[in-house]
This record gives C-alpha cells, sequence and structure tokens, in this order.
C-alpha cells in the first residue's frame, strides 16, 4: 500500500484517466488527492473485496439514493486498484458548518438507497475501524473492556441491520444545487441509527455541536445503546491504530454514560 505521504504516480494517473495534477485533499488521515474530475486514495490491503462490491451493487443503490455518491471508479482497463490506489469522481459541495440534523437526514436516506442490498454480503474487514466495529458490539475481544462504557453496554432489542455510513461527519458535502454528496464511502452493517449515533458523537466531540445534541438527534429509545457503541468504536479505533486518548471525548462519555444508565 502507498505511504501517506506518497502522490499518486504517474502511471496510476495514465490509468484512471486523471485530467489535472494531484493536489492532496484536506480531511482523514491525509491519503486523499484531487487529479481533475478524480479522487485517488490508496486501497489498504484487502479492501479490494469491498471495493468489488461497492462497483456491483452501485448501480442499484444510485438509482435509489436522493445523494450522490462517490462510488468507485474502474481505470481504463476495467481494474478498480491500480498499484495500490482506488478512484472515484470528484463531488463537488462543501462540508457544512452545523446542520446536525440535515446530516442525520443524510445518514438516513443513504441507509435506505442501501435497503435493498443484503448487508449480510458486505465483505468482511479487518482494518482497525472494523475490527474496532466489532468489539465495541461485543462481538469480539479487545481494547476497554473494562471502561465504564463497556459496562453500561446491554443487549439491545432486534434493530434491521443495513448498510450504513460509519464516519459521516466529514464526509458529507452540500451543495446550494445539488443533492447531498456522500463520500468517502466506509460501510458497515449495523442498524441506521448507529450511523447517526457516531455522527452525533463525532460533532459534539469535534464540531462544535451542543452536548444535548446527543438527546436530540433521535428519536429511538434505544439510541443511548448506540451511542454507547459509537463512543467505544471511535475510542478502540484510536487504541488499535496506537493514537493518544482524545480529551474531546471525556464530556462525550459523561453524557453518555448519563443517557445509558
Amino acid at each position: 500500500m502507498p505511504a501517506v505521504t506518497d502522490t499518486p504516480p504517474e502511471p496510476v494517473l495514465l490509468a484512471f484517466g486523471a485530467a489535472a495534477p494531484p493536489v492532496r485533499l484536506p480531511g482523514g488521515r491525509g491519503t486523499s488527492w484531487r487529479a481533475g474530475e478524480l479522487v485517488l486514495k490508496p486501497a489498504p490491503s484487502g479492501a479490494l473485496p469491498t471495493i468489488e462490491w461497492l462497483d456491483r451493487v452501485a448501480p442499484s443503490v444510485s438509482a435509489r439514493a436522493r445523494l450522490r455518491l462517490a462510488v468507485p471508479v474502474r481505470a481504463a482497463d476495467g481494474a478498480l486498484v491500480v498499484d495500490g490506489w482506488s478512484a472515484t469522481r470528484w463531488l463537488p459541495g462543501a462540508a457544512p458548518v452545523g446542520a446536525w440534523l440535515d446530516r442525520a437526514a443524510v445518514a438516513r436516506e443513504l441507509a435506505g438507497a442501501f435497503a435493498s442490498v443484503d448487508p449480510l454480503e458486505l465483505p468482511r474487514r479487518d482494518d482497525a475501524w472494523a475490527t474496532a466495529d466489532r468489539i465495541a458490539w461485543d462481538e469480539e475481544d479487545g481494547p476497554l473492556g473494562d471502561h465504564p462504557l463497556a459496562r453500561v453496554r446491554t443487549p439491545l432489542a432486534a434493530a434491521e441491520e443495513t448498510v450504513v455510513h460509519g464516519d459521516l461527519a466529514g464526509n458529507t458535502l452540500l451543495h446550494p444545487e445539488l443533492p447531498p454528496a456522500v463520500i468517502d464511502l466506509s460501510l458497515y452493517a449495523r442498524p441506521v441509527e448507529w450511523s447517526v449515533a457516531v455522527l452525533a458523537v463525532d460533532v459534539v466531540a469535534f464540531d462544535g455541536a451542543p452536548i444535548e445534541l446527543l438527546r436530540t438527534i433521535s428519536p429511538d429509545p434505544s439510541f443511548p445503546q448506540h451511542l454507547v457503541r459509537a463512543l467505544l468504536f471511535r475510542m478502540i479505533t484510536d487504541e488499535l491504530l496506537g493514537d493518544a486518548p482524545r480529551p474531546a471525548y471525556l464530556p462525550v462519555v459523561e453524557q453518555v454514560l448519563a443517557l445509558a444508565r
């Protein structure tokens, strides 16, 4: 896999038909590059099955969605990954300031677009994010098993799983004349309100949203348990990546514990 600092090499740009020199995009972990109407990003080892699956379901999902989705683009020879790089279309728009409820609506709209897709067909991933998700749902052992959040985690009543986005806070783009766009499709087979919970945790911790949003963003009575799992997901991911604990999570932890008790 290319290093974080790598620029997409010329053979990759030619293979995908990039029409302009690459420019690093802000956000994420600094690995995405815009080259004309394309966005190129390293494809981690093991990512190809998910990219192939998304390419296969993209036509039906896009037809249902009232959203613009950053789905895979094939190279001239039909390949979805070239020398460790994948591509999607550049989607115009800007990350919103605020608009918390609008972003929650995008989470639910995206889940609805995937409703006809069997979530069990979503390929298993073993990267830090997917592993942290399974640990947060108590499907695997891992870090933070004795954290207060883990101790207030209780079984959820059966909730329908669908394909949802697990990182919408920085990957929702709004445009004055176009439907919302969703980029960097980080997909999980979970209830849709978990996707909203991850969004809520992220925007309260890092985007200036009021702490009260954790109580008001969802009408689901089981939402506090989704918040528990969403916050564990974020914190366990940091542990697995070797990142330092983030102080911004501390008030979120306190509020989620109060809601879940």
